[in-house]
């Protein structure tokens, strides 16, 4: 999942550019965790996305888990472990209530 640019959206491509992404949200799952955990967010960082999101479902509780990049070094940095509700300032203010994300069951 993406939050792109407004103007990125407007234009509503099938395809984003690493600069028109403001934060990439992944939802860990079972059977690429490595993937989700390691690989992703470390080619969204040498994307130069400046925010990572990761949602972890183990044991059926759900964390949401935020990160901003060190641009200098490519990677990220966590910001944040939220279960009850995502209330952080960037990339812009948001109280979000971590029951209302619902991510899909495969």
């Amino acid at each position: 999942m993406l939050i792109t640019t407004a103007a990125a959206a407007a234009r509503e491509p099938s395809r984003y550019e690493p600069h028109e992404v403001v934060v990439a949200i992944e939802i860990v799952s079972p059977n690429t965790r490595s993937i989700d955990r390691v690989l992703k967010p470390a080619l969204y960082a040498q994307a130069g996305i400046p925010f990572y999101w990761r949602l972890e479902t183990e044991g059926g509780a759900l964390e949401v888990v935020t990160y901003r990049i060190d641009a200098v070094n490519e990677v990220y940095t966590e910001t944040g472990r939220w279960t009850k509700f995502v209330d952080t300032g960037e990339p812009f203010p948001i109280n979000l209530p971590v029951s209302r994300i619902t991510p899909r069951v495969r």
